[in-house]
């Protein structure tokens, strides 16, 4: 995300969005941070990008096989609503 940051400063044109998707929401990095601490650090992200950040997402679930266990569709959801609410 850092790097669609940079991108936004090249051309007055440029946007970015800030988000998690729904497959890195479950990945081990991530599943060490609460979900609380992921809101925290996308507001700061959206906060530091302004008004260049014009979207939070990628927004959704992934319940294929590989990504459904009920651990996973719960922390899936959890990070889905935390965007809607940055939103």
């Amino acid at each position: 995300m850092a790097a669609c940051l940079e991108m936004t400063k090249l051309n007055k044109s440029f946007y970015t969005a800030v988000g998690l998707h729904p497959v890195f929401a479950i990945n081990e990095e991530n599943m060490s941070l609460s979900v609380a601490d992921h809101k925290g650090k996308l507001k700061k992200l959206i906060e530091k990008c302004g008004d260049k950040c014009i979207a939070v997402g990628e927004c959704g679930l992934d319940f294929s096989e590989k990504f459904s266990s009920e651990e996973n569709k719960k922390r899936q959801k959890e990070i889905f609503e935390t965007h809607l609410t940055l939103a």
